[in-house]
């Protein structure tokens, strides 16, 4: 398999890992707006008929609209990891229908691991070493495993010619 054609998998199976990043990201942010507006700290009275932000550049309403906006964000994002999980996990799940093509058993059960490592990594979003620790590998071997995945593995209507 060229090189460009590994990457291109990889990129499509980390779609999902990506996305989950964005959204939790943007978690983290709206979150962080929110201390800003409700904490102990965000709000002052001095000398005004309305509570403002401490913060002189913004007021509650600035921050209100920043909150919305990053919501809207958020539900795009959700939706986004939601379809590139659907679609991550349908290639995987691909790997079932070779299993059953196959009629060495050992082969079976190389299909089926290389299925839970890419499940693992790309689905539950687990570090290498994780992912090793859960297959019982060491890394070289997990890393040997996953090549051959990718080697099997075909995404999103392109065939391999392998």
């Amino acid at each position: 398999m060229k090189r460009t054609e590994r990457q291109e998998k990889i990129d499509y199976l980390s779609r999902a890992m990506d996305a989950h990043n964005e959204r939790v990201s943007i978690d983290g942010y709206i979150s962080i707006l929110r201390d800003r507006m409700t904490g102990v700290k965000g709000i002052s009275y001095e000398g005004a008929d309305m509570p403002r932000s401490r913060n002189r550049e913004m007021d509650l309403s600035d921050y209100a609209a920043r909150i919305d906006r990053e919501l809207r964000s958020y539900k795009k994002a959700a939706q986004q990891e939601q379809r590139a999980r659907k679609d991550v996990k349908k290639c995987i799940q691909a790997l079932a229908g070779q299993v059953r093509k196959e009629p060495d058993e050992r082969t079976h059960r190389k299909i089926r691991q290389e299925q839970r490592l890419l499940e693992l990594r790309y689905l539950d979003y687990l570090k290498w070493e994780d992912v090793a620790a859960a297959l019982g590998y060491e890394i070289a071997q997990t890393f040997r495993i996953h090549t051959r995945a990718l080697n099997r593995i075909m995404i999103a209507g392109k065939h391999d010619s392998e």
